[in-house]
């Protein structure tokens, strides 16, 4: 996943959030078995997003593997500036 969206987009950093996080670590921490329905991911670009390139991310972090992705939330969304 990580590979397409460098060599597309020069990223080299994916982030895994919400109740993802503690669905990977707990297993990894407790030493059980990781089962997973799905995995929220959080990608950071340079530059406006735009629902084209959603969909275009979209594309490439699909697989066999990882199965399925969705970017049916997005939306523009207000950021503050740091």
């Amino acid at each position: 996943m990580q590979g397409n969206l460098f060599a597309a987009y020069g990223n080299d950093t994916i982030f895994i959030g919400a109740g993802s996080s503690l669905a990977v670590l707990d297993p990894v921490c407790e030493g059980k078995e990781l089962t997973m329905r799905d995995l929220d991911i959080f990608v950071f670009l340079e530059g406006e997003m735009t629902e084209a390139k959603a969909r275009h991310m979209e594309g490439l972090l699909e697989s066999r593997e990882v199965g399925r992705c969705s970017a049916h939330a997005v939306r523009p969304r207000r950021r503050r500036s740091i």
